[in-house]
């Protein structure tokens, strides 16, 4: 069983600490242990255990592997983002439909 809130298409794992201040628009996942500051994320947005989002990013169409991290004020979209890789402040990745940008460590 999996333990989640779940609302408006949102599903976050109670072990996920998210910021107050954060904008959250489904569909999304947010795993275990995940941290999310002020940042706006959704739609389309899967972000997988031990994930962090830093202050003022933007993610939308994304995938956050295990343990891959994003800096502050970063923009995402169309993007994957490979297992354990740190994304530096202000990254913007921008794929397309047919293409996704793929950040790999």
């Amino acid at each position: 069983m999996i333990a989640a809130a779940s609302r408006r298409g949102i599903i976050v794992h109670p072990e996920a600490h998210i910021s107050g201040a954060a904008e959250l628009v489904g569909p999304l996942y947010v795993g275990a242990g995940v941290e999310v500051a002020a940042a706006r994320l959704g739609p389309n947005v899967c972000l997988m255990p031990g994930g962090r989002v830093g202050p003022g990013s933007r993610l939308s169409n994304a995938l956050l592997l295990a343990g891959a991290a994003v800096g502050r004020e970063c923009v995402l979209d169309q993007v994957v983002v490979e297992e354990g890789v740190t994304l530096a402040d202000g990254t913007c990745l921008q794929g397309t439909a047919e293409q996704a940008v793929v950040a790999e460590g």
